[in-house]
């Protein structure tokens, strides 16, 4: 990522992060990524995790899930 990063810079606006192995666009939580952050001249960074919970884990907080239920009106 470097290298684009070298090239493109002064282009990048937004960077979306998460993780993966490499296969597929698995979403998984990017601990490390500070080191992006500070390296990447971008305007806005979104994670892009599988839940909340996920995205807590990657910028150090403890985030509550908001509540999803739906309400049934009787």
């Amino acid at each position: 990522w470097q290298a684009f990063v070298d090239r493109f810079g002064d282009r990048i606006r937004v960077c979306h992060l998460h993780d993966n192995d490499g296969t597929t666009d698995q979403h998984q939580p990017l601990p490390e990524h500070q080191a992006v952050v500070e390296s990447v001249p971008a305007d806005y960074f979104v994670f892009e995790m599988k839940s909340v919970t996920d995205v807590g884990r990657c910028v150090e907080a403890d985030l509550t899930p908001p509540s999803t239920t739906v309400p049934t009106h009787d």
